[in-house]
């Protein structure tokens, strides 16, 4: 019954022709029949122009997370991830019929000892949720050629062959006649080995263990020099020799029952780590990277007469269509020499974070989630047979300044488009006003994300609406509310407001709460009863005048979370939160302004919270899972100090990730370690700082001084940030070092999203005018 299984899997895998269909060109594809010239080539490009491919492969899946961590035996789902039923369920649906199962050899046993029954049952509860989704598995021993901390048959080490086929003798037992299993990939992407012949000795002890016990089982094996498909002929001199004599799955034809497997990344270097298509480009990279390395392992493959071949690991980045052709030339050879294909990857610690990862996406509209395709399962899709996706998605902000240009609603449809899509959207207000604000059609044969912007000419609630040509279930509609007010019109939130002025329309309460210094007395104070607006300096002169000095107990938040800086609660690096005092209070100036062309002094006053490089504050300011963020600050440095770090870290967000404001005279985001240039005058002189970041975006960190844009920055790397542990902003200071910041502040507003380019004119402009 076993064998029967086997050799109707194998024979539906690599036994049935499959048709590549094209524009003007069918290509019929017969088994054990390598192709690697121009035909395939000329078929590529075709279907790539048309958008319209309509190939069948086996599509798999690298399921990644049982190999992960480095804490041995470590515990699920903290030092290690487990794939859950959910995911598998999900890659089911679509069309994924093999999955590549990664395994970390330390975890499975002790040197030559039993197999870890806990780590096992891991494996095999995968096994079963495989089996219950009409999936199998190739087993996957994810260690590089190397184990328990020495090379395969490295002669310093205690790694032999032996032992090496010890551990396939145990799985191989443990997991016969297993329904799920479809294959043994007996090692990792073997590297730096000792000598040529450690690989091939090794792999070959592993096949004959294995034959001892299970003459069915196919087995995968990889090749040196990280199994790269682009140099396989001339790393792997050996590896042809390999012998797999007693094996009896007839799928093979009598020939060893050996599926070579190659890996193939698509970047620069084929190291999977590079990400951003157009500096690729710019080291070389096209559409047909792929086909290219892939060329060098179809030509050994066809050398040899072997019959049976796989990629077990290739991937792609998402922030250009330019991957996508490059995938989808890569697959459309698959095709053509019927090759497995395993796509790296995916895994329960890999989504939201990792540019290659295709998990299902959770996307958040109006406040609801809703499940969504990542951008690279089209193209995979495409090729495995499943249906494409009937939803599609939109997205944008839910308030807007009246009069002006909203920040961009966004159209997204995530998979392969057979057949062009027109979307017409509209805004409708005042229970009878109806516009049409967009049409677009998407002919593109993978994803399709439009934007448009909405300008509402009243301050009332707006409502988008999508309708499509295709049958889709429409988008939800989405509410935008127009107000002329500079806070309830931005694009995003205020979720701290610290100003010396009143500056949020609704807020009532006091500016301020001063600490005098010759009592340690403190009073709250607010604005000039007459304007409203500026603080009352005059009363806090009056209320401690020379030589009392003034220091801030109290900055209170404007913002309707009232979230008030004061005294510093969170603890500094290494633990503790020491000798945290009122000492630590930043002092309140209080000086004398002249009347313009005048010369002439008058008893007015405006204020200014002076920081010495020894005070200190904090306030709450969540930001974990944020998308975007804004920061401004009405700021002067006061010329002392190193010209680089006199007015560093004036905000400052640190737990794993940080978020600095400014460092190092720039303004430092969670997406990379080189803070983006703020332009920062290092001598005394107010000046209006900006720095807005949008997660997951081509120019999406921007800095800002004086209403003038001053630098810019791709965000490509992070969609979010993470903070979940900590909710605090330390003002003036940094936990991971003593406090820092010297200069003197009026004002700091911070935004739980990115602000558009009119909100910050406008925010700039009430500064530029409150500062004259």
């Amino acid at each position: 019954e076993s064998l029967d299984a086997y050799v109707q899997l194998y024979t539906h895998q690599t036994q049935t022709p499959l048709e590549q269909r094209c524009p003007r060109r069918t290509v019929t594809m017969a088994p054990r029949r390598y192709h690697r010239g121009s035909a395939m080539m000329i078929c590529a490009a075709a279907c790539m122009a048309s958008r319209n491919v309509e190939a069948i492969v086996t599509v798999g899946i690298n399921l990644s997370g049982l190999e992960e961590g480095g804490k041995i035996p470590g515990k699920a789902n903290f030092d290690f991830a487990v794939p859950s039923a959910n995911e598998w369920a999900y890659f089911a649906s679509k069309g994924i019929k093999i999955v590549r199962l990664p395994f970390k050899w330390e975890r499975m046993q002790n040197i030559s000892g039993p197999l870890s029954p806990t780590y096992l049952a891991l494996v095999k509860t995968q096994l079963e949720m495989a089996t219950n989704n009409s999936m199998t598995v190739i087993l996957d021993c994810h260690n590089f050629g190397s184990g328990f901390g020495s090379k395969l048959n490295d002669p310093a080490g205690n790694v032999t062959s032996a032992i090496f086929a010890d551990l396939w003798t145990k799985l191989a037992t443990e997991l016969l006649g297993n329904r799920a299993i479809a294959g043994f990939d007996i090692m990792n992407e073997p590297n730096n080995m000792p000598s040529p012949t450690a690989w091939p000795d090794a792999a070959q002890a592993a096949i004959t263990a294995i034959r001892a016990v299970d003459k069915v089982t196919a087995i995968y094996v990889e090749g040196d020099h990280w199994s790269g498909a682009q140099n396989w002929s001339a790393q792997n001199p050996l590896l042809h020799t390999l012998t797999d004599s007693t094996c009896t799955n007839k799928a093979f034809g009598g020939k060893p029952c050996i599926v070579w497997s190659a890996h193939c990344y698509l970047d620069r270097d084929s190291s999977g780590t590079h990400f951003n298509w157009t500096a690729e480009v710019e080291a070389g990279v096209t559409v047909n990277t792929g086909v290219e390395r892939l060329s060098d392992f179809v030509t050994w493959l066809e050398k040899n007469e072997y019959t049976h071949a796989h990629i077990g690991e290739l991937g792609t980045g998402n922030d250009n269509i330019g991957w996508l052709e490059s995938l989808n030339n890569s697959m459309v050879l698959m095709a053509e020499n019927n090759f497995e294909f395993t796509y790296w990857s995916a895994g329960p610690w890999f989504s939201g974070g990792y540019g290659y990862d295709v998990d299902e996406q959770t996307v958040v509209v109006n406040g609801s989630k809703a499940p969504r395709d990542s951008i690279q399962m089209a193209v995979l899709s495409s090729f495995s047979g499943a249906s494409a996706p009937n939803v599609y998605f939109l997205a944008g902000p839910a308030r807007a300044y009246t009069g002006a240009a909203s920040l961009p609603f966004t159209l997204t449809y995530r998979g392969y488009i057979k057949h062009a899509i027109e979307f017409t959207c509209s805004v409708t207000w005042g229970g009878t006003h109806i516009s049409t604000v967009f049409t677009t059609t998407c002919a593109d044969a993978y994803n399709c994300d439009r934007q448009f912007t909405v300008t509402a000419n009243e301050s009332v609630t707006h409502a988008i609406s999508c309708t499509n040509t295709a049958g889709l279930v429409d988008a939800p509609s989405l509410q935008l509310n127009a107000s002329s007010d500079m806070f309830q019109g931005a694009a995003a939130t205020a979720c701290n407001v610290f100003s010396l002025r009143r500056l949020y329309t609704n807020y009532e309460g006091p500016l301020i709460r001063i600490r005098r210094s010759i009592d340690n007395a403190t009073m709250n104070f607010t604005t000039v009863s007459n304007d409203n607006v500026n603080l009352d300096c005059g009363a806090i002169a009056a209320w401690c005048s020379d030589p009392c000095l003034t220091y801030v107990d109290t900055w209170f938040d404007q913002s309707p979370f009232k979230y008030h800086a004061g005294n510093v609660t969170s603890d500094f690096h290494g633990g503790g939160n020491h000798n945290v005092s009122i000492a630590d209070q930043p002092q309140l100036v209080l000086s004398d302004v002249s009347v313009r062309g005048t010369g002439k002094r008058t008893p007015s006053f405006h204020a200014r919270i002076h920081f010495d490089g020894s005070r200190r504050m904090d306030a709450k300011s969540p930001i974990d899972k944020l998308t975007g963020q804004t920061l401004l600050a009405v700021m002067s440095a006061n010329g002392t100090g190193p010209a680089v770090n006199n007015s560093d870290r004036l905000l400052s967000w640190s737990f794993v990730q940080s978020v600095v404001f400014p460092m190092k005279g720039g303004y430092l985001t969670s997406d990379s370690s080189t803070p983006l240039p703020l332009s920062i005058s290092h001598t005394p002189g107010w000046h209006r700082y900006a720095g807005r970041w949008r997660g997951g975006a081509v120019n999406g960190k921007t800095t800002h001084k004086d209403g003038v844009l001053t630098s810019t920055s791709d965000s490509i790397d992070a969609t979010e940030l993470h903070f979940s542990y900590r909710d605090t902003v330390n003002i003036g200071w940094f936990r991971w070092g003593g406090p820092v910041f010297t200069g003197d502040v009026r004002e700091i507003i911070v935004f739980n999203g990115a602000l558009s380019d009119g909100d910050l004119g406008r925010f700039d402009q009430s500064e530029s005018d409150w500062l004259a």
